[in-house]
């Protein structure tokens, strides 16, 4: 069968899904991978927005970064008072030349949801989202950098501002979504694996003669409505139960296809 007709027969045309449990293995893999790629969709969206708002937030802390230089493994400026505290979304940036703030303070700016940078009078550190005090023991801990490293001898003002101003390359874009495919590849396996336990169970019990295989093909396309609707939900930030929204139509889909053909045919020999 085609990979379009393996489509409709997943999504309405739900008479001819039982023919696709003949089809050859390669071809339930490939369509997983597509599956995979609805999923990764809407996952390598909100990273680019993500990307695109840290870019954002940058360019606003590079407007009130002062001029500095790097002396003697030292942050200076002119000013004894040009330190600041700038809290976005994405990002907690900390710019303390006068020594106020350490790196405990730094790691415990940090949320489930945003960074912590610290540009401190003697060392910068980062800290990761989610390295709150509560739960820093079961995280990283945070990357601190002396000042003294060779690598912030020629550091200053205008550096930091052209790091904050970064561009995000096109290709970055479309290399976020292929990373995106695999862990969304891995959820679909989860997915099918427990989808299609619970429907051989379900088709001994309705004592059908399909085989444990035949029940495994069948239920990777009848994914496909799940998928698309758990993928059109996340692109909206609407959190459901996700193993309930797979079964309750999985369950429909291939109950479906069993009815609509009357009784379930012979397993193939093959």
């Amino acid at each position: 069968m085609q990979f379009i007709e393996s489509f409709k027969a997943s999504c309405y045309d739900f008479k001819n899904l039982l023919r696709l449990r003949k089809q050859p293995f390669w071809k339930v893999v490939v369509y997983l991978l597509f599956l995979a790629a609805i999923t990764a969709v809407p996952l390598a969206f909100q990273t680019n927005q993500a990307l695109h708002s840290m870019r954002e937030d940058g360019q606003k802390i590079a407007k009130k970064v002062p001029e500095f230089t790097i002396q003697d493994g030292t942050l200076t400026t002119e000013k004894t008072d040009s330190g600041f505290v700038y809290q976005t979304n994405s990002i907690i940036f900390t710019f303390d030349p006068a020594g106020k703030r350490t790196e405990k303070d730094i790691t415990s700016d940090a949320t489930h949801q945003a960074f912590s940078l610290g540009f401190l009078q003697h060392e910068f550190v980062l800290a990761f989202p989610g390295q709150t005090r509560s739960d820093q023991a079961l995280t990283q801990a945070p990357l601190v950098f002396s000042y003294k490293n060779e690598n912030f001898a020629s550091f200053n003002s205008e550096k930091l501002k052209q790091l904050l101003s970064f561009k995000i390359p096109f290709w970055l874009q479309g290399l976020i979504f292929l990373f995106a495919i695999y862990p969304a590849f891995l959820s679909i396996l989860i997915q099918l694996i427990m989808m299609t336990l619970l429907l051989f169970i379900f088709s001994r019990i309705l004592q059908t003669r399909l085989r444990f295989g035949e029940v495994l093909k069948i239920t990777a396309y009848a994914l496909t409505i799940p998928v698309i609707l758990s993928a059109i939900l996340q692109f909206f930030n609407l959190q459901v139960n996700t193993f309930l929204l797979f079964f309750v139509f999985t369950l429909f889909v291939f109950y479906q296809s069993l009815k609509r053909n009357r009784t379930a045919p012979p397993s193939s020999e093959a």
